[in-house]
């Protein structure tokens, strides 16, 4: 037993001339995992950090896209196998309190006033009125306009490390049967469906790196440093850890890795794209089978490099699990139809049965004739008996330039450690089948058609995806910029010239960032103040009804429906309210006439400033909208009203801003 040599630079491994990673290209840092287990499923993730929490003496550090006060760690059964808090605050909390000296890092993403629903309101207030000072709560607003942090790390006393795509957030926990009913798959939103996701724990020196990496978040964030990174004794390749959680048992051992990320421009300069490197480079070598679990694919070149693979190798399969059903009319439009264009890039020119893009579903009981889709989450690539992905990145054009991402390769360079990335891959297909493993092995080693892995009475089968159900993909243009963008949205700021600040396009297009900005406090006013109290049914109509009976009452109630809408009041509880307050026709036609007059101010607001705006910040893909707006104004207007882009009035100036016509 040694101390650990303090590393005051990092030098790569030696590389091998067949090796996948070239640090500084398709990868940040390699290193060696002495024990890497593969958690699926989420409700063995939460067990797993659980115990690793409750072990913790030296700090934790969680990473994530969210980190909710409110998550059930521990359900059902699992609460007797280990004695401590079942909800994640309650935990923490107890932790901090049992070791003072013990330091606890939350780092969540700020995140967009779009997933308001999906998150928990105040988070970094709730979290610290239920946890001691130990327990340090940031929220990250560190990544450019329209990007977020996308990163899931869980690190215990610097000696193991999560990652993947989980998070400790809402609608996410199952077991790996995905039973359609169960009933312990509720959170505080309510009851939600089957739902697949894959985290990978690991040890030995690369956690090293993960240590460096969740110390530069926070400090990017904080602008305070954390602890140092512990030193402690060597720990040997044979010895897992202290905080290694006892129910998961290595998959891996003694395997090297690379850590790839995605930072955007705006975060880091020069930007960082490792992940789609590393992806391109994954698939530009694979010979013989390449399985892939991914929620979203509509990065177009990955695509076509998948593509070109197939059709150069013609031993080659390609086989990709997916979801089936889109969560909202956002997603329908912007993922589910880019993904009809992937997948016409991917099956062009390609074999029957080589090429297969999936989803899973599981059935009550064998035969059941109303099986359930799982949700995917998950995000991992399998390259042959050689490489294996487990990632936070997506198949899309946020994870390869806007987010920040985190994934983890492993690269098998002995026999052993190639059959234990087949056990594996054979693992994760058995789920989506009941297939078996000597079943699985024979369909893939014997070159069998995918359609072999299709179908089948048994509980839990795959069904090729069809997202023409869905989407004809008419509204991508519309969507896609705001959703599933490469870039960040830039945002206009003014300039001087000549000593003279000049009221230019970019100067205006700052004043309107600064009254959008004004107009969402006020929306944060109505909804988590005390101003909230009048958005109570009986008491918004009681107002209603009061200016209705005053001298000039329809204009008042006309005027209230149009400066509301400015300060981004909710409309719909005042359409509710004068409805009520004067009977079903007066009160809808003075509703529709408030909105209407709301709707044409804003509209003319935005028409009247906002054209060149648009242009510098939108250039091409300005032309792509206006044209879809054109040609389809009635139905895109419909669209955009029921995509949760923003509240009702910035919708309004932004179709001002746009070549809509004041008609439609």
């Amino acid at each position: 037993m040694r101390p650990e040599a303090a590393q005051k630079t990092w030098q790569p491994l030696p590389r091998r001339a067949d090796s996948l990673f070239e640090p500084g290209y398709n990868c940040w840092r390699t290193g060696v995992a002495n024990h890497a287990a593969m958690i699926v499923d989420v409700r063995n993730f939460y067990l797993a950090i659980a115990e690793a929490i409750s072990k913790a003496k030296h700090s934790v550090f969680i990473v994530g896209w969210d980190i909710d006060s409110r998550i059930e760690l521990l359900r059902g059964d699992d609460r007797m196998m280990l004695h401590v808090p079942p909800v994640a605050a309650d935990l923490l909390a107890w932790k901090a309190a049992q070791n003072p000296e013990l330091h606890i890092y939350l780092l969540r993403w700020d995140y967009s006033v779009v997933f308001m629903k999906a998150r928990e309101v105040m988070a970094k207030l709730a979290w610290q009125a239920k946890t001691p000072s130990n327990v340090h709560v940031c929220l990250d607003s560190t990544v450019p306009s329209g990007a977020s942090h996308h990163q899931k790390i869980v690190l215990v006393d610097d000696e193991i490390a999560f990652t993947g795509g989980m998070d400790i957030a809402l609608g996410r926990w199952d077991t790996t049967d995905h039973a359609p009913d169960n009933p312990l798959r509720v959170d505080p939103n309510g009851a939600f469906g089957p739902y697949h996701d894959i985290q990978v724990l690991v040890d030995g020196p690369v956690v090293r790196h993960f240590a460096e990496l969740v110390r530069q978040r926070w400090k990017k964030a904080r602008g305070l440093p954390a602890v140092p990174i512990r030193r402690r004794q060597w720990v040997s390749r044979t010895q897992l850890p202290p905080s290694w959680p006892s129910r998961f048992p290595p998959d891996m051992t003694s395997v090297r890795c690379g850590i790839a990320r995605t930072l955007p421009t705006g975060y880091t300069d020069p930007p960082v794209r490792e992940v789609e490197k590393m992806y391109l480079d994954l698939i530009e070598r694979a010979e013989k089978f390449l399985y892939i679990e991914n929620q979203f694919l509509t990065r177009e070149n990955i695509a076509r490099a998948m593509n070109a693979k197939l059709r150069s190798t013609p031993g080659l399969r390609l086989l990709i699990v997916s979801s089936y059903n889109p969560q909202g009319i956002f997603e329908q439009e912007a993922f589910w139809g880019s993904r009809l264009v992937f997948r016409d890039i991917l099956y062009e020119g390609i074999e029957p049965g080589r090429v297969r893009i999936v989803y899973p579903s599981t059935r009550r009981a064998e035969g059941d004739r109303d099986p359930e889709p799982v949700r995917i989450h998950a995000k991992i690539c399998i390259v042959d008996d050689r490489w294996l992905n487990v990632a936070s990145s997506n198949l899309n054009n946020r994870s390869m330039g806007l987010d920040t991402e985190c994934d983890l390769v492993f690269e098998a360079e002995t026999p052993r450690q190639r059959a234990q990335i087949v056990t594996i891959r054979n693992r994760l297909i058995n789920l989506w089948t009941d297939f078996g493993n000597d079943r699985i092995t024979q369909l893939v080693d014997g070159g069998a058609p995918l359609d072999s892995f299709i179908g089948g009475p048994q509980r839990h089968f795959l069904t090729e995806v069809d997202d023409s159900i869905f989407t004809a993909g008419d509204f991508r243009d519309i969507t896609v910029p705001f959703a599933d963008p490469e870039e960040p949205i830039p945002l206009p700021v003014p300039y001087v010239m000549g000593g003279r600040k000049k009221m230019t396009g970019r100067f205006l297009g700052l004043c309107l960032t600064a009254a959008a900005i004004l107009s969402i406090a006020f929306m944060m006013l109505w909804h988590f103040t005390p101003l909230a109290q009048i958005l109570e049914a009986g008491r918004m109509q009681a107002i209603v009804t009061q200016l209705g009976g005053s001298p000039g009452g329809i204009a008042l109630i006309l005027l209230a429906y149009i400066v509301g809408g400015l300060l981004m009041f909710p409309l719909t509880i005042l359409i509710v309210a004068t409805t009520a307050a004067f009977g079903g026709l007066k009160g809808g036609i003075l509703a529709m006439t408030g909105s209407v007059l709301s709707a044409a101010i804003a509209f003319a607001l935005g028409r009247k400033a906002g054209q060149n705006l648009l242009k510098r910040m939108l250039g091409g893909r300005l032309k792509n909208i206006n044209n879809r707006l054109k040609s389809n104004s009635l139905a895109s207007v419909a669209m955009i009203r029921m995509i949760p882009i923003a509240p009702f009035s910035l919708v309004n100036l932004a179709a001002g801003i746009s070549s809509l016509r004041f008609m439609d």
